[in-house]
């Protein structure tokens, strides 16, 4: 009986040898063969192919769950590739769900992976085409986006849904935060939470926010919410009455609309661009409707990923003033910009603004935490709403938002993330170009893309077609105010990671082109 080939040593230095195999290498792994071909000179990268290889052997069930993969080390070495190859093919692994690791121990196949596929239901498909049909058609709307997104989320590849995957959030969790919020479990229990929010929560957050240049008091100017999007129906439902005028962005985060509906206010949309929104239709609608607020993101907009250019945010600031018009500044994304952009808050305070926040995106969607910075007036007339909705916060989960960002392991998590964002926007870019795909704007690293369907290509009989490859796509007629028709696509960079995501897109494209040109070419 022959013994299974000896995967080589790690040796003290980080570099591998680079002599590319003559023929296919031949692995043991878990008792049994499993042979990996690389065709270097290929328009498929290597990563792409060894996803591809590792992927299809275990959903075969070829390697079984729980058994241990090789050692990026060991298996660079045996495939001639570098280890940054080996460790971002196991890090697209831990984002399909198929392996994943343990520390101290090694990469493992996981239980999940061994689990058959379950029929793909047709009907949201078939709504998201309704959508990007634009108005007075059925479709599946913001809420059914949102339910199929969280609901269908191991059923699709959903390239458009706007949270991290599982792999890139777990980190910020590996640290003592969680021993810490143990050994307080009973206190979090039996305790209350402020209205407001846990007292040292908010004194956190003021931290946080001085550090990116906002000067807050945690007592007076801030207030613990259920996310962004609560933050915002907060506000909504407390600074304006029916009949009033509200500005929002077009296009724009696809639940503004919605919380909007019930109010009976009149709703002016405002184009946005790569450079901000057009301050020449703000002021007309000013001038013309006299609105009390405008809703905008100007940082890592949602869905296009711009940020406002600070000359134009200091214009849209005086514009603002002159008509008395509150600018709510809502921030879902900002923490991962590298750099230090400029918000509203940081030039004009609160006098004239409202800060909403959110720290789901880097802790996971699980944990519902975010928070507004306002005027103390506002503050206390926002409190108040929030007691007659919710009438307090959980004391539990507001412990255990403070305990992670006490302990350095939320900054630590962003920090950690900045790099591995730019990497994949970059890569998620280049593959759409070379779709052909048009992006436009400035290259940000934000994990956002707005990406504009291929010339000749019918929207709708891409979203569908892909859908039946198991591939949701995010129509961007969801993102504009009344679903106005529009030829783009949300995308999030860090969703785009699977091989077969592309293979789908590049199958919908050709199965979706049209005989003559688009009729919706010139929409947003």
């Amino acid at each position: 009986m022959s013994a299974e080939p000896a995967f080589p040593k790690p040796e003290a230095s980080n570099v591998v040898a680079l002599k590319p195999p003559a023929d296919p290498v031949v692995l043991a792994v878990g008792g049994h063969r499993l042979t990996i071909r690389l065709e270097r000179k290929a328009a498929t990268s290597l990563v792409d192919q060894i996803v591809d290889t590792l992927a299809q052997s275990i959903r075969a069930g070829t390697v079984s769950p729980g058994t241990k993969l090789p050692s990026i080390r060991a298996l660079a070495g045996r495939l001639s590739v570098s280890v940054f190859t080996i460790t971002e093919s196991y890090d697209r692994l831990a984002a399909l769900a198929l392996v994943e690791t343990r520390a101290g121990s090694g990469v493992y196949v996981t239980n999940l992976a061994a689990r058959a596929p379950e029929p793909l239901d047709a009907a949201p498909v078939e709504m998201l085409v309704a959508d990007a049909a634009g108005p007075g058609n059925a479709g599946l709307g913001p809420f059914g986006l949102v339910q199929t997104f969280f609901e269908g989320r191991d059923m699709w590849v959903a390239p458009g849904n706007g949270s991290l995957p599982r792999s890139w959030i777990e980190p910020v969790w590996r640290g003592p935060a969680l021993s810490r919020f143990q050994r307080g479990l009973m206190a979090g229990l039996l305790g209350e939470s402020s209205p407001r929010g846990y007292a040292l929560l908010r004194e956190q957050i003021a931290a946080k926010l001085a550090r990116d240049g906002v000067s807050v008091h945690p007592d007076r100017n801030l207030l613990v919410t259920h996310g962004s999007t609560h933050g915002i129906d907060l506000v909504l439902r407390t600074m304006i009455a029916p009949q009033d005028t509200v500005l929002v962005e077009d296009p724009f985060y696809f639940m503004t609309e919605p919380m909007l509906e019930p109010l009976g206010v009149r709703v002016i949309a405002i184009p946005r661009g790569p450079e901000g929104p057009d301050l020449t239709a703000f002021e007309e609608a000013c001038r013309l409707y006299r609105p009390r607020l405008f809703v905008l993101q100007s940082v890592f907009h949602n869905p296009t990923g711009w940020s406002i250019a600070p000359p134009l945010l200091h214009r849209l600031l005086s514009l603002a003033e002159r008509h008395d018009v509150t600018l709510v500044d809502e921030d879902v994304y900002g923490d991962f910009h590298p750099g230090r952009p400029v918000r509203p808050a940081q030039l004009a305070g609160f006098e004239q603004v409202i800060y909403v926040a959110s720290l789901t995106k880097v802790l996971g969607s699980g944990l519902r935490a975010g928070f507004v910075a306002a005027s103390p007036p506002r503050i206390a007339a926002l409190t108040s709403a929030r007691v007659r909705s919710v009438l307090t916060g959980s004391r539990l989960e507001e412990a255990l938002v403070y305990e992670v960002l006490a302990s350095g392991q939320y900054r630590r998590q962003i920090e950690r993330l900045w790099p591995k964002m730019a990497s994949a926007k970059a890569l998620a870019a280049r593959r759409l170009r070379d779709l052909g795909f048009g992006l436009i704007g400035p290259t940000e690293p934000s994990p956002l893309i707005w990406a504009e369907a291929p010339a000749g290509v019918d929207v709708e009989a891409l979203i569908r077609h892909a859908g039946t490859q198991g591939v949701l796509l995010a129509p961007g007629a969801l993102f504009r105010p009344g679903r106005q028709p529009s030829r783009h696509l949300r995308f999030n960079a860090p969703r785009c990671t699977e091989p077969r995501l592309f293979e789908a897109l590049v199958a919908s494209i050709d199965a979706a082109r049209m005989t003559g040109p688009a009729t919706t070419s010139n929409v947003t």
